[in-house]
């Protein structure tokens, strides 16, 4: 009986080449519109389209949301509707939205990331609305004056230092 469990064991473990292979990477800008590309899923998987159809292949992720959409037809993984940065993964400095494509017939599995980029939609702030300068004649052209480091508002409480302006 040992040896029946550890032959099924086995044939488990091979029938999932990919679990432990690095993941498929992409990325994609915040507020992306439905429909918009992400990446060639099937290709970057090694795979026709006509395979993704034949295999009745789905996405799937651990918390059941759907933020992708798989098309079959051209192997194309696409946004499935509005993501929101902030809704999503909060004040993180990084936001990654990890999910797999999963193949039946036989079963194999592909881990998918897609890092959800900031875009700038929160306007940035200097501590001094109004700043002067007095610039002596003799100054070299070139000269740098510095000024005081803007913030976005939505991470400068928690990431000092993470997006800043000058």
């Amino acid at each position: 009986m040992a040896i029946a469990r550890q032959v099924l064991c086995v044939c488990a473990f091979l029938s999932l080449p990919h679990a432990g292979a690095e993941p498929i990477r992409y990325s994609v800008a915040e507020e992306a519109e439905s429909g918009s590309l992400v990446g060639k899923l099937a290709e970057d998987a090694g795979l026709t389209p006509a395979q993704l159809s034949a295999r009745r292949a789905r996405l799937v992720s651990d918390d059941g949301r759907q933020h992708f959409r798989l098309d079959r037809a051209s192997g194309r993984l696409v946004v499935a509707g509005r993501l929101d940065r902030e809704e999503l993964c909060g004040q993180a400095a990084s936001c990654m939205l990890p999910f797999e494509l999963l193949l039946a017939e036989p079963l194999q599995f592909f881990r998918v990331e897609v890092a959800l980029e900031d875009i700038n939609d929160h306007s940035p702030v200097f501590p001094e609305e109004r700043v002067s300068f007095d610039i002596p004649e003799r100054s070299d052209p070139g000269s740098r004056f510095p000024l005081e480091v803007a913030r976005t508002s939505i991470l400068a409480a928690t990431h000092p230092g993470i997006q800043h302006l000058s």
